[in-house]
């Protein structure tokens, strides 16, 4: 297993969606989100970032029709910003969000790596092997493991589901 976490060290950092980027890369809404509806609004569809956790929140935004958040997202200058901006989109449909957020981890992750051959080559070379992320602090998007547990190897005893290694695992077999 391909164990990582956080975005200012290590050999994967840039798989975290807080790791900054050196250029940055263009993402596209994608229209199972509401590209249409955001164009339709006069809102772009396509949006400039130096990392991926504001593409995500664009996502949401988008996804739950809340285009004054998407406005503020797409503006936010970090990634911390744009994270507590995605905690404010309105209405909230759990529901929805929930079957989306694979299509949204795939879909952002894709772009993300393929905008940048170094950062497609840094996930190239894990080869075959598992990608998690190991936090416990995360049973959505990571395995609710650290780095370095017993049981890192043994994804039946994670306690997270790891959208974000399964989502950099099917950017790996898309490159």
């Amino acid at each position: 297993t391909v164990e990582f976490y956080g975005h200012s060290k290590g050999e994967f950092r840039c798989f975290s969606n807080f790791f900054v980027h050196d250029k940055p890369f263009l993402f596209a809404v994608p229209e199972a989100c509401g590209a249409a509806q955001l164009r339709a609004a006069g809102r772009p569809s396509q949006s400039w970032g130096m990392f991926s956790e504001k593409a995500i929140m664009l996502c949401k935004a988008a996804l739950m029709g809340d285009f004054a958040t998407y406005d503020r997202i797409n503006r936010a200058a970090t990634n911390v910003e744009a994270k507590a901006l995605g905690r404010e989109v309105s209405p909230w449909d759990q529901n929805r969000w929930d079957a989306s957020v694979c299509e949204v981890a795939r879909e952002v992750v894709l772009q993300k790596f393929a905008s940048d051959a170094a950062l497609a080559e840094i996930l190239l070379s894990t080869g075959t092997r598992c990608i998690a992320e190991m936090t416990r602090n995360d049973r959505n998007w990571g395995t609710g493991l650290d780095v370095g547990h017993p049981d890192a190897s043994t994804p039946e005893r994670w306690r997270g589901i790891n959208i974000l290694g399964w989502a950099l695992m099917e950017a790996r077999d898309a490159l």
